[in-house]
Parts: structure tokens; sequence; C-alpha cells
């Protein structure tokens, strides 16, 4: 007894008669969309489903070879359309190789860039060669890179300098300022750059600026030129590495250039080079200094009132040049100077 046929019907894409060309409109994703739609019905045994939807197929009327798209399967055969046997189609499997690496676009993971040895350093799916985050698993939707940003935050500052009694986490520094000499001078530190974010990091560096407020970078700062390095390798998230630098007191930039010199109180504002961050707000750390010409180690205190017994200004200096920094910019008056016990007065002219 034969067994009873069932009309199946389709709706295609005709994409003409040349086999090398259907294959590469298939190949180029767009097949849905090319050629001209067709609709027809097939005839296969009960229970049959002889095409199967997304594929190519030749079909071959009177030794004549015409090529399908399977776009969509119908519930029921079209009333209106020819009937064709499921003996007349082939499934054809196109090798698509869009970038020629003889890699097929299915199992390649650069489709459209050529790299034969399908490198994927970091394991994610996505191949080196179109990987925008090489060695950071990442979705293919977000070329390779992991979802979300880093966020680098500087912590557990250490430093020292030249004075004897600041502490050297800057946490606990408190009132106290470094001292730094222009000559032969040194600020050493040690700054923990944490990622707190949630994915790793790019390469980066600290920059380092003079300032007088110390609050926010602004354009009144100077950026500083270290001869030592301040870069920052990629960081895990959730991972840290410690940055040790060194300031030289001739390094210190107080004016226009390096030759407009002046004394006294300063920050030096140290800040992450934003790198894409989820949240560059954390990016800063202030160290004050009280930056001075040489270095000396008798420091004198300075104590200065005016005519009316208030107190002006009090400090420690270490040198004379220093003293003539402050003096010069004190009001015009009469002033009563004492430095470590020894008593004097000026009467200062502008």
């Amino acid at each position: 007894m034969l067994n009873p046929l069932c009309e199946t019907g389709y709706e295609t894409r005709y994409l003409g008669t040349n086999e090398s060309n259907a294959k590469n409109i298939v190949c180029s994703g767009n097949a849905s969309n090319s050629g001209n739609l067709s609709r027809f019905n097939v005839l296969s045994t009960v229970g049959g489903s002889p095409l199967e939807t997304n594929k190519l197929y030749k079909n071959n009327e009177d030794d004549v070879l015409y090529f399908y798209y399977i776009v969509r399967k119908n519930t029921s055969a079209y009333s209106d359309r020819d009937s064709y046997s499921a003996s007349n189609f082939t499934k054809l499997i196109p090798f698509c190789d869009n970038d020629n690496d003889g890699v097929e676009n299915s199992v390649d993971n650069c489709v459209n860039s050529s790299n034969p040895d399908q490198a994927d350093s970091d394991g994610d799916g996505v191949g080196n060669v179109c990987d925008s985050c090489p060695t950071q698993a990442g979705p293919s939707s977000n070329n390779g890179c992991p979802v979300g940003n880093p966020d680098l935050k500087p912590s557990n500052i250490i430093i020292y300098s030249e004075c004897t009694s600041c502490s050297s986490n800057l946490d606990n520094l408190g009132s106290n300022k470094h001292i730094i000499s222009r000559n032969g001078g040194i600020l050493s530190m040690n700054i923990v750059i944490e990622n707190i974010g949630n994915a790793n990091s790019y390469p980066t560096k600290i920059n380092f600026y003079t300032s007088l407020n110390g609050n926010t970078l602004d354009a009144s700062d100077y950026k500083l030129t270290l001869q030592n390095s301040t870069s920052i390798s990629s960081i895990n998230k959730g991972s840290y590495k410690t940055l040790s630098t060194t300031i030289f007191g001739s390094e210190i930039k107080t004016g226009d250039s390096y030759d407009a010199v002046h004394y006294g109180n300063y920050y030096i504002i140290g800040e992450i080079e934003n790198i894409n961050e989820s949240n560059d707000n954390n990016n800063t750390f202030v160290i004050p200094i009280y930056f001075r010409e040489y270095m000396s180690k008798t420091p004198t205190q300075l104590t200065i009132h005016d005519i009316n017994g208030n107190k002006i200004e009090e400090t420690t200096i270490n040198s004379k040049s220093e003293e003539t920094e402050i003096i010069k910019k004190l009001p015009k008056g009469l002033y009563f100077i004492n430095k470590d016990g020894k008593k004097s007065k000026i009467y200062k002219k502008n």
C-alpha cells in the first residue's frame, strides 16, 4: 500500500539559476530579503516536512536548476500555487567564508577579519583580531569587552619627605604639611590603586599638579613633568596594584616656568588619568606641602605680630629667602618679628 501524500506550502526567495550567485547571497546574510518572493507547494509523505526554513535548495525542473531560499513554512498548502515533488529539491550547504581565511562563518570567531589560527587569548569566543579587549573576556555584542566599566581609586598613600614630624600615611597627616626643598628635596610615594569597578582597566597613569587651593583642578594649577614613571598597567576588577614614584624638589612648578619660583605653602594634586570609568569623582588625592629653597637641619620658628599685638603669621622657615617671601606679602605697617626668641621689628613700606 502506497503512503499517502501531504501538500505543504512554502514562502521562499527565488535566487535565480546560478548556483554560485545563490550561495554568495546566502553567505551575505541577506537571503531573506533578496531575489523575488515566490510561493509554491511541496508534495511529501504524510508527517514529512521535506524543506527546512533558512536553507538554500535547488529545484530541478525538466533539467533546469532553480535556486530557492526557504523563508517560511505555511500552515497549509497554497490553493493558487504549483506543487512540486519533494524529490525535485536538494538542500545545499554553502561554504561561507567572508574573510577567506579557510574557516567557515558558522564556526569562525572573527567572521569578517581573517584569522586562520582562530587565536582567542581570553577564551570569550571573539578572536583576538576583532576583539577590542583581547585579554578581557566579554560578549561579542560588546566587541569582546566586559560589560561594565572599571573604577580606579587611589588608597593607602604612603609619603616620605623632609618633614620628620609628619605621618607617612596621608590619611593621618592632619594639619601638618610635607616639606620639600627645591634644592635636593625629595617626595617619595607608594600609592595603592584599587579597581572597584565591574571590568578590568586599561593602562593609564597618574598626573601630578601644583595647586594653591588644593580643592579641584583648574587653569591656575601647574602640571608637573617628572623623571620617574607614573604609569599604571591594566588592573583586573576587584584587584589592585601599587605605584612607587618620586617627585624631586626641582620638579615642583609654582609659576609659568620652572624659573619662576615662589616658595611657601602649596598642594600637590595627584589625578588618575580618565579611562572611561564608571566613576571619575574618586580619581584624585591631595598632598599639602611646604615648598622651600634649601634643606635645613635647624628650622626656625617665625612669629609675626602687628602693632596691635595681633598674630599675623606663625610658621616654620628654613632659610632667609623664606622669611623674605613672607614679609613681602605683608601689607604696609609696623611689625614685630620673633625668630626662635630673637625679637626685632620692621616697618613695611609698600
